[in-house]
């Protein structure tokens, strides 16, 4: 299974690095091979399509309720994922979720607290795929880059 971007509360992460487990199922994106499809990707194609799958959930986030999109990319082998095999937007379901899963956080940069406040107004009553096909939401988010970080400093993530 590819690797699997989960939105989070900043608390939710906070909770799994100070070493208390989930094991509530939550939503992901991934690389599916339905992804792959819709996007008329093929299997060399691995970091683009991972890009496509960040790219979901960092929309996904928005929803989350915290000011600045956070999204962990966790294995989803040692994460035990499921997902709908046909579903063209990558989303899995993963069963447990320990913060050794995790190999690296995405989060935004407080810069783009207006564009992402824009765009939760925007997406207020929409569900993900209207949120997707959204041409204003898009292109706010398209301005809005997830930085990479290691696990290891979430400490040091902007927390608005």
């Amino acid at each position: 299974m590819p690797t699997v971007f989960l939105p989070l509360r900043r608390a939710q992460a906070d909770a799994l690095a100070a070493g208390r487990a989930d094991d509530v199922p939550r939503s992901g994106h991934a690389a599916t091979s339905a992804l792959l499809r819709a996007h008329g990707l093929v299997e060399p194609a691995q970091e683009e399509a991972d890009y496509t799958a960040l790219s979901y959930a960092g929309v996904a986030a928005l929803l989350a309720g915290d000011p600045l999109r956070l999204v962990a990319a966790v294995s989803g082998e040692s994460a035990g994922s499921d997902g709908n095999p046909n579903d063209p937007f990558g989303r899995v379901v993963l069963s447990r979720l320990r913060w050794d899963d995790v190999s690296a956080l995405f989060c935004d940069e407080p810069a783009n607290l207006p564009r992402l406040e824009r765009a939760r107004q925007l997406g207020t009553g929409l569900g993900l795929e209207q949120m997707i096909d959204s041409f204003e939401i898009e292109a706010l988010l398209d301005a809005c880059d997830l930085l990479w970080y290691d696990p290891g400093e979430l400490a040091r993530l902007p927390n608005p």
